[in-house]
């Protein structure tokens, strides 16, 4: 019996199989009697498949739309709304399908703009290499802000089709504003003087007793409240276990806690951060201090006592270049938590810092994975705070492939352990978070920073799984630092230029051709 190509994942790379072959495989599958290796490479399996055919569901319903508005007619002289093609292929869905009217309109209209617009984004979905509902998403965040087919459009849209390969929903969607932002800075920054005009504050009743509030603010006010609140939510729970008292609330119940308390002081003229003493046992911050002055009792948010995270108070982490800094360019910056800002808006940012972080960036430098070259003057485990500094700056989020955890969330680790001469150097250290933290320490993952000298950009990450998946993950790209795919360009058009001023006669280099190799003949 032929064995499955299944049984042998990851060494074998499915990506490369055709996915109608993949189909067959996933058919003669039995997750009864199969290994866990197996089963796995059966999910990579199926995974590709279904990409492939949401992109062929995508191209069908397209095609189905436009054939449909081609058999519309319309008598001469009817008052009543004709029906398109859109309508009359989501109709039809809706019967075929049982899904909602609604549901089968939004598939039909995404498919038309996206194998429309962005044949490139819907070749990678073909391909296997990114997800159909990351390439909505990003189709959605280009039309709120561009005009298809405009120069800006494909401009981002040939940027995003270099960079998304293998990217999650968020990843790609920070992509996105970021490429946005990027390609007209002047209409980047017209879009940010309108929505500051558009701040807004809403509340709404909801079920049960409950209401909503609805908030719209500048990205660096917003992450203001949002850290605030965290501190102020994890200050109540370590002041209560140091009590000794347990607190049964979750930490989203604390974070709505503190945004009650503070305005319930402002409400009764008590001054921040102490409140008027509670009258009933059962109001909720009865158990949460002990009485201070008659009348009053300490908040127990105690502001000048919030707790630190990597060493910090709460604080704001703008990341941006030195010639955007200095007004000499207007590329995007980075507010971390947030994603992509205006120009503007990070120069404002950067203005009130307490405190600025370089982060050197090019080949000459020190940077991650070139421990030959280490100069850290500190011998000890823990890292300095001016070194925590750095490894947070340059990377922001837990780097396990796909992570999303906040840096300040999560632990420093040491990529070659400390006790193996590991330094507490940038050019060692890595945020994780605990889970990826233990998977790595525990759970049989290999983690190594790559070298300078290997062909990866400066940062990049290589992970090995406990079944021996391999995946080198590449460093976020940082403001002003171009990622690979630009550089890869902006190469390519150095080296035309230059075939240009020698050989005026040459203008481009004629492209090799595809060599197909058929199938060996034994």
């Amino acid at each position: 019996m032929q064995k499955s190509v299944l049984s042998v994942w990851p060494q074998v790379n499915l990506a490369a199989m055709p996915p109608l072959d993949l189909f067959q495989e996933v058919e003669k599958f039995s997750w009864t009697s199969s290994s866990e290796k197996h089963c796995l490479g059966a999910t990579t399996a199926a995974e590709r498949v279904k990409r492939y055919l949401d992109a062929v569901q995508a191209q069908s319903l397209a095609r189905a739309a436009a054939l449909a508005a081609q058999a519309q007619t319309v008598p001469p002289g009817a008052t009543f709304d004709p029906i398109d093609g859109i309508d009359a292929v989501a109709a039809e869905s809706c019967l075929a399908l049982n899904i909602t009217r609604g549901v089968a309109t939004h598939q039909v209209v995404n498919s038309i703009e996206i194998c429309q617009d962005l044949p490139a984004i819907w070749r990678l979905v073909y391909d296997g290499k990114f997800d159909w509902r990351a390439a909505v998403s990003v189709n959605t965040q280009m039309r709120n802000r561009l005009k298809p087919g405009s120069p800006a459009w494909e401009a981002v849209q040939k940027a995003l089709a270099q960079q998304l390969p293998g990217k999650n929903q968020r990843q790609a969607i920070d992509a996105a504003k970021r490429e946005i932002q990027k390609v007209d800075l002047n209409a980047a920054r017209n879009r940010y003087e309108e929505a500051v005009k558009e701040s807004c504050v809403y509340a709404y009743p909801l079920a049960d007793g409950m209401g909503g509030l609805t908030v719209k603010l500048r990205a660096d006010k917003v992450m203001l409240i949002n850290s605030m609140l965290d501190a102020l939510a994890d200050s109540c729970r370590d002041a209560l276990q140091r009590a000794g008292v347990p607190d049964a609330r979750s930490h989203q119940e604390r974070r709505a806690d503190a945004l009650v308390a503070l305005f319930q002081a402002v409400h009764d003229q008590n001054p921040l951060p102490y409140l008027s003493e509670p009258r009933s046992t059962s109001d909720a911050f009865s158990r949460q201090a002990a009485p201070f002055t008659e009348g009053c009792i300490l908040g127990w948010w105690q502001t000048p006592h919030t707790p630190r995270q990597q060493g910090r108070k709460p604080h704001l982490v703008v990341t941006i270049s030195a010639d955007t800094l200095l007004g000499t360019d207007d590329l995007p910056g980075d507010l971390q938590r947030f994603g992509a800002v205006p120009a503007d808006l990070a120069r404002e940012i950067a203005r009130q810092a307490g405190q600025v972080t370089v982060i050197p960036v090019g080949t000459p430098q020190h940077g991650p994975g070139d421990q030959a070259s280490c100069t850290e003057p500190s011998t000890r485990y823990k890292p300095r705070q001016k070194v925590i500094d750095q490894v947070l700056g340059r990377f922001q989020h837990c780097v396990h492939p796909g992570c999303s955890r906040d840096a300040v969330q999560c632990d420093i680790d040491h990529a070659i352990p400390f006790a193996e001469g590991g330094e507490s150097c940038p050019c060692n250290l890595v945020p994780l978070c605990r889970f990826h933290h233990r998977l790595k320490t525990h759970g049989g993952w290999k983690m190594r920073l790559t070298r300078p000298d290997e062909p990866y950009p400066t940062g990049s990450i290589e992970w090995k799984s406990r079944l021996g998946q391999h995946h080198v993950e590449e460093p976020p790209s940082m403001p002003g630092v171009p990622d690979r795919a630009t550089r890869d360009r902006i190469r390519e058009e150095e080296w035309q230029s230059e075939l240009r001023r020698v050989d005026p006669g040459n203008r481009t280099v004629p492209a090799e051709p595809e060599v197909r190799f058929g199938e060996p003949p034994f």
